[in-house]
């Protein structure tokens, strides 16, 4: 709590100040606005940690009984109490805020205005993995690597110190290095020293390090010894520090350097630190999209922003083209891709210059596809753009683990960010949880200060792998063994996703996804709280009419972002409000089709208005990683649905559907990386795309009934085998 009286004090004094030494534009109302974000972020945190404390009491007052129980429970209550009254106190003071907006009264189209937001607030985890020596070694005694910690706005970091240098062959998660039985030691004698006081956690112990002074450990092989991990812990955002290892004292021949990522941020436009006040006007009298779409109560949603610049990708090479140009310039050659050799040098003469690179994706695979991308992303490296990729880490493969830490552990200018959900409870549920949560968010963006064209982001559905670009796998044809094969005697089986993406150009809007970036992957490690990126006023305005007056090619769109079991199911309402918004029809596309039952009933709401409403999913799951159990998951769902509304099965042999789209009426798409599954309402972190624009509702909604001509319409109940439904009722929402 000590930390949150420090940023109440900040709340009120710190903001302005911020903003004028970064030099940004700014409203007569920029003070206000900028108090109303912090005060936003605050309430959005205390009230997670009050729900928390809710539901600890709920269980106390179920098990109540002894004396320490309910000393326990007078304890809770007190403090859930002393919370309550800090949320009731921010609500009171957000609407004073609000109030005072002197802008909310001007506007009657949406508008974004710019916030800043330095405060310390969150506790963040980092890791640095050191397996091959020879990529940390010094220079005149001085560190030539560097590794950068994402202490921005953070109030605590634990760095993870990990050694693989001995079991990292052992466990072949690479194909290089020395045997084991040649290691020269098998553990490393350490020594940090830093610029300001940090802490070291290792056995049994913390030990405080003073400012300039070295601290000196061993560092062990904990997979090999199970020893624990030592922790390096900093609580001052500018802390660098030197870290030397060695076989002993007289022998700390390797080593990295610490800076604060914010240096490296602070090029560009800080978007770590980016928010925005997003002012929406009313919309009585519009149709339901419009209402939808600019509805006041998307949390965790971008404000509307129009483009006129983007391009569908259905043909899935031009998916990866698309890509390729983005960090090469020109299309992949078909000469090129009929070698198949994604090592081959490619021509880099019309790449762009870029500043950053931001790339998340369920999987990222070391396959023809990655590998190329790959490539591309070393030549932007060596060139010093600032370069994050997010993916999974329970559905990496070891080929994949061993490209990606390769690429990060030669340049400081890049950082991995291994997705793995961190149990909070003991049960054996929320265990399980850790293998199966997993980051969803897809997105492929680059950004250029000098170069407005280079300004782009891919949204979609395709994956960064070969099943979602050829009929048949490409790398099989090479014989290098760090390149994913598929098939029997292959890393992984082989199976033809069918996808689609959409390549969008602006400045502004890869401004607006940066900041949104780093708001979901600078969340508090502990609550793993995510702070909103947009905060909505409502203006009291009526829309203006003109600005729904779009050109054929012009559209607004709106980024969402889901943590479900972190924002009590903003994505379950969200989809509820937009079958509750149509008025016509309802289009929907899906590889998995598993609602839950509040969705489900908001569908049959629909069809009792009299909305058109179509879903074309998958019963031939062949190929996907747990297609012995999903189809017959499709098929009880359709079961439930198929009397009133018209489900085609998707029947080309060799393909699984995996567009994942929704279009509403004339004017509405909302696509992403959301499966109409309870894995997307419950467990996986998502990002859906809200358009509103007739000339792309035409292009998706002829998208559609492409796929419509590759199915076949369901008329009677699915058959679905016994042992599987008792097999799905168990795991329940995984599915």
């Amino acid at each position: 709590m000590t930390r949150w009286l420090l940023f109440g004090c900040l709340l009120v004094l710190g903001c302005t100040n911020t903003s004028q030494q970064r030099g940004i534009s700014r409203s007569p109302d920029q003070e206000v606005l900028e108090k109303l974000y912090a005060a936003e972020v605050q309430k959005d945190f205390l009230a997670y940690q009050l729900k928390e404390l809710s539901q600890k009491r709920d269980l106390k007052e179920r098990n109540k009984g002894d004396e320490i129980s309910s000393i326990e429970l007078d304890r809770l209550r007190d403090e859930e109490s002393k919370l309550q009254n800090q949320v009731d106190a921010l609500n009171t003071k957000i609407a004073e805020y609000k109030s005072q907006s002197k802008a909310r009264n001007h506007f009657s189209e949406p508008q974004a205005l710019e916030v800043w937001f330095d405060q310390p607030w969150r506790q963040h985890h980092d890791e640095v993995i050191v397996h091959d020596l020879e990529e940390f070694p010094l220079y005149q005694g001085k560190p030539i690597r560097r590794i950068s910690l994402s202490t921005s706005t953070a109030h605590t970091v634990f760095l993870q110190m990990t050694n693989y240098v001995l079991s990292w062959d052992l466990k072949k998660l690479t194909f290089r290095g020395q045997p084991l039985e040649d290691r020269e030691f098998n553990e490393l004698t350490t020594e940090v020293r830093c610029d300001k006081d940090i802490k070291v956690h290792g056995w049994l112990k913390a030990t405080k390090v003073m400012a300039g002074s070295s601290y000196t450990f061993r560092w062990y092989d904990s997979r090999f010894n199970g020893a624990p991990k030592p922790l390096l812990q900093i609580n001052d955002p500018e802390t660098r520090c030197t870290v030397k290892f060695g076989k002993d004292k007289n022998h700390l021949n390797y080593g990295f350097d610490l800076i604060p990522e914010q240096a490296e941020l602070a090029k560009l436009f800080s978007p770590e630190k980016k928010g925005e006040i997003c002012f929406l006007p009313q919309t009585a009298g519009q149709s339901g999209t419009v209402k939808f779409f600019l509805d006041a109560q998307h949390k965790q949603t971008t404000c509307p922003i129009g483009i006129d610049q983007y391009k569908t990708l259905e043909d899935p090479m031009e998916g990866l083209n698309a890509k390729i140009r983005m960090l090469v310039g020109k299309d992949l050659s078909e000469e090129y891709i009929k070698k198949g050799n994604p090592l081959a040098p490619l021509d880099f003469s019309q790449a762009p210059k870029l500043d950053a690179i931001l790339i998340s994706y369920l999987v990222f695979r070391a396959d023809f596809s990655g590998q190329v991308l790959m490539q591309a992303l070393r030549y932007h490296a060596d060139r010093g753009v600032f370069i994050r990729i997010a993916v999974s880490d329970v559905i990496s493969l070891g080929k994949d683990r061993q490209m990606l830490f390769d690429f990060q552990a030669k340049y400081p200018n890049v950082k991995l960010l291994f997705y793995k959900y961190k149990p909070e409870g003991k049960g054996l549920k929320d265990w399980l949880n850790s293998f199966h949560r997993t980051n969803h968010i897809k997105f492929f963006m680059t950004y250029s200060a000098s170069q407005d064209s280079a300004n782009a982001v891919i949204l979609g559905g395709r994956n960064i792998h070969d099943g979602f670009i050829f009929d048949q796998p490409v790398s099989n044809y090479i014989s290098n063994t760090t390149v994913v094969k598929y098939g029997a005697k292959g890393d992984e089986a082989w199976a033809r996703w069918e996808d689609f993406e959409t390549l969008f150009v602006s400045r502004s809007l890869i401004h607006r996804f940066m900041g949104q970036f780093f708001a979901v992957f600078h969340a508090d490690y502990e609550k793993f709280f995510i702070r909103p990126f947009s905060v909505v006023i409502e203006t009291g305005m009526p829309l203006d009419s003109e600005y729904l007056n779009l050109q054929d090619d012009e559209i607004y769109l709106r980024s969402l972002v889901s943590v479900p079991f972190k924002d009590d199911m903003l994505l379950e309402r969200t989809y509820v409000k937009l079958f509750d918004s149509a008025e016509r029809s309802i289009k929907i596309s899906t590889p998995y089709f598993n609602i839950t039952d509040t969705m489900l009933a908001a569908i049959e709401r629909a069809a009792d208005r009299g909305v058109n409403i179509e879903l074309i999913t998958r019963l031939d799951l062949h190929g996907d990683t747990a297609d012995i159990i999903l189809s017959d998951v499709n098929k009880k769902s359709i079961n439930k649905i198929y009397k009133r509304i018209k489900v085609y099965e998707y029947t080309t042999k060799g393909k699984i559907l995996h567009s994942k789209l929704i279009v509403v009426d004339d004017d509405f798409v909302l696509m992403g990386s959301v499966n109409m599954n309870l894995r997307s309402f419950f467990h996986d972190i998502e990002n859906s795309t809200m358009i509103y624009g007739k000339g792309f509702n035409r292009r998706i909604n002829h998208l559609y009934e492409e796929y419509k001509k590759e199915s076949r319409l369901l008329t009677e109940k699915q058959r679905t085998i016994w042992w599987k439904s008792i097999v799905i009722n168990m795991i329940g929402t995984a599915l």
